[in-house]
């Protein structure tokens, strides 16, 4: 879940809770969509580390190679196993025509719909997708409108509906097998959403928050809060996950990397106690060492996946 940028919604403004005296930042969020441009996580952990260090003793250097800089996508053909099959669609759907990979394998009685993030894109993480989720699991990605190869205008309205349309054309009909929906960061918001409606067997959230406004708050340090008013235009406030699986009765498995700064693991931590009110199952898991969106890079988080959706084969996580 990347913060959305505040483009051109920059302000200065004395707000009544605020000192008088002091200027206040407000930053409205009035699109959906506005992010940042990403630079590479290990370039910018070593910027942050010589930033660090050069304040401790005065001068510090940095080699910056062409993999900090360069990374070629991971693409689904290079993950598939040689029994594993992929399969390409187009959907129309109000909200554009949108592109569907299927991978699938004869014989598994499980299919998954992943939902990534808002930075996701079939063509350049979907090899890391389908290479750790457990090949006994059928797996179907899409690229939200305006995304990848599919057409259309990202919005929260397009993310929700067009994550149902994908659900209703690829899972719904297989009443035979164990339907999941996973969800990660933004991916998150809309398979809550999706499994709300449509009462899948199983649900997974990675790095995810409860709604909106607590994610945006949780991302103010603590003594900027005195001064930062943050403002979320209709269609992101009325976000609200635990709202909407309130009537979802299956068991849920959430995850969350410990050093996550996008999704924090206490909010995520709220979360859950929140959904395991009553006797639904709710699991929580920190996965030590990992970031945000780098949870199923651990072997801990494969094998908790694996067992959840598949106890039968969970010595088979990759």
């Amino acid at each position: 879940m990347t913060l959305p940028k505040p483009r051109g919604s920059l302000e200065h403004a004395a707000l009544p809770p605020c000192d008088p005296v002091a200027p206040s930042i407000r930053f409205r969020h009035t699109s959906e969509t506005d992010m940042p441009a990403q630079i590479s996580r290990a370039l910018l952990t070593k910027l942050l580390s010589l930033a660090g260090a050069a304040l401790l003793s005065g001068c510090q250097s940095i080699r910056v190679t062409e993999a900090d800089l360069l990374r070629a996508d991971r693409r689904v053909e290079a993950a598939v196993k040689p029994d594993q099959r992929i399969e390409r669609h187009r959907l129309s759907t109000p909200h554009g025509e949108i592109a569907v990979t299927e991978v699938t394998r004869t014989g598994n009685r499980i299919v998954m719909l992943y939902l990534g993030g808002n930075q996701f894109r079939t063509s350049i993480e979907g090899g890391d997708v389908v290479a750790r989720m457990p090949s006994s699991v059928d797996l179907v990605l899409l690229d939200y409108p305006g995304y990848g190869d599919s057409s259309g205008h990202p919005s929260v309205d397009a993310l929700m509906g067009t994550a149902l349309a994908v659900y209703d054309r690829f899972l719904a009909h297989e009443t035979g097998k164990r339907r999941i929906v996973y969800g990660t960061s933004t991916g998150g918001f809309v398979a809550a959403h999706v499994a709300g409606l449509r009462q899948p067997e199983r649900l997974v959230l990675e790095g995810t928050a409860p709604d909106t406004r607590r994610w945006l708050d949780s991302m103010v340090p603590w003594f900027a809060k005195p001064f930062v008013h943050t403002e979320l235009s209709p269609p992101l406030s009325a976000i609200d996950s635990v709202a909407a699986l309130d009537g979802y009765p299956g068991p849920i498995l959430m995850m969350v990397g410990s050093r996550d700064t996008q999704t924090r693991p206490a909010l995520m931590k709220k979360m859950a106690a929140e959904l395991g009110r009553g006797e639904r199952l709710v699991q929580f898991h920190v996965i030590p060492g990992r970031g945000h969106g780098e949870v199923l890079q651990h072997s801990q988080a494969r094998a908790l996946l694996a067992a959840f959706v598949d106890p039968q084969s969970a010595g088979d996580a990759p």
